[in-house]
């Protein structure tokens, strides 16, 4: 024989029959392993089905929680609002010291949870982020578009990145330009307004 045939004939099974490889005894252990590989499979689909319960019951959990979390979140700014209007009253009596006193305090309390009066003044231009306007009117000398009056502050909510959230817009009266007439000339070269 040649090296290169003895080499290959080397890596070749062999086939030898014994005792303990007897085709019925082959049959035996790959039906053996037949049934295990079966009960593992019924034991992974057993598992499967857990998991699957245990995630339908995490979801149903998770969907509570979120309603719960929407219910609060809903809470608290009804809350909010309350307070801000209370803060909106108090510093209308400001003059009286005892009002002017309760609301420093709720207004320190706002400022501790983040929360700023955003002070809008008269002729401030009108942004939509932060104002809502309530009415427009016209004030000879005054651009367009500016800040006449202020009926209620803005607050904002302020984040430690520096970004901000509008709990409530200002409400303001707005100026608006008086609307010049122009006089177009029709065809037969009359005004036409």
């Amino acid at each position: 024989m040649s090296p290169i045939k003895k080499k290959l004939h080397g890596l070749l099974p062999r086939k030898t029959l014994s005792a303990n490889h007897s085709p019925s005894g082959s049959l035996t252990k790959i039906n053996a392993n037949l049934l295990e590989g079966r009960q593992q499979l019924w034991d992974f689909r057993g598992r499967v089905q857990s998991l699957d319960q245990q995630f339908q019951a995490l979801q149903g959990l998770w969907s509570q929680v979120w309603t719960e979390r929407e219910q609060l979140h809903n809470e608290y700014y009804e809350l909010l609002n309350a307070i801000l209007e209370s803060c909106d009253v108090l510093e209308e009596s400001i003059d009286h010291p005892q009002f002017s006193q309760v609301h420093t305090i709720l207004n320190s309390i706002l400022l501790k949870h983040g929360i700023e009066k955003n002070l809008t003044r008269i002729g401030d231009p009108f942004q939509p982020e932060i104002h809502e306007c309530e009415e427009t009117t016209y004030q000879d000398g005054l651009p367009d578009g500016v800040i006449v009056q202020v009926i209620t502050p803005c607050y904002l909510r302020i984040f430690a990145n520096g970004e901000h959230l509008v709990i409530r817009p200002a409400r303001v009266i707005v100026n608006r330009a008086a609307k010049v007439k122009t006089i177009d000339k029709d065809m037969n070269g009359e005004d036409v307004l």
